[in-house]
């Protein structure tokens, strides 16, 4: 891991004797402190060299990988394919920006189908959603989201297309982005309006999951 986080670690034991057996802080670090430690410590290390990662990233790239993480851990390339239309962006483009965050770069990893991938570690997608610029450059990009999915949710023949595991995947994810939600984002069935076809895919997408 990198020098700077072994030193801040050390200085925090030393803070705090009841990380110590018996209290001292001479002594060994108690279990419970040592699985914590061993944590902070992975964490801090997948973040410095991820960030070296990001630094030799086309700037293509990047933006595709902002957009599978506004999907999930888990996404699907048909989805940012139809995020793509909304830029003016070719789905050959995306295709191979995943496939060089995928191999040689490792952040991301291939899945059931050549269309279901997902981030190699959870702290990746994390991290890759701290680099938006503002909270509008996300909602530009969740308005694309919520656009695609619905394109796809309406139109049964594309779906009929899908692998098992990619379908399930698309209404996991219409059921999230599409359900009537109330002023704290939360799921709130008296908001739900009959005559918006946001909500009438919604209702679908819950029939099709039962």
């Amino acid at each position: 891991s990198h020098p700077l986080v072994f030193r801040l670690a050390i200085a925090a034991l030393l803070d705090d004797k009841f990380a110590f057996i018996d209290e001292d802080v001479r002594g060994e670090l108690t279990e419970d402190t040592e699985e914590e430690l061993e944590g902070v410590v992975n964490n801090e290390a997948i973040r410095f060299f991820f960030d070296m990662k990001l630094k030799h990233l086309d700037a293509l790239t990047k933006r595709v990988l902002k957009w599978s993480s506004c999907q999930g851990s888990q996404f699907l390339q048909q989805i940012n394919n139809s995020i793509g239309e909304s830029f003016e962006i070719n789905g050959d483009e995306i295709d191979e920006a995943i496939q060089i965050a995928i191999n040689p770069e490792a952040i991301v990893r291939a899945m059931g189908t050549k269309n279901q991938n997902e981030f190699h570690h959870s702290i990746y997608r994390e991290l890759i959603l701290g680099t938006f610029r503002s909270a509008g450059e996300k909602r530009k990009i969740n308005k694309a989201l919520k656009s695609g999915i619905e394109l796809w949710i309406q139109d049964d023949e594309k779906i009929s297309l899908l692998e098992d595991g990619e379908k399930y995947d698309l209404y996991l994810l219409a059921n999230e982005h599409l359900m009537p939600l109330n002023s704290v984002g939360e799921l709130d069935i008296e908001a739900l309006d009959f005559d918006t076809t946001t909500h009438q895919l919604w209702l679908k997408v819950k029939f099709e999951l039962m």
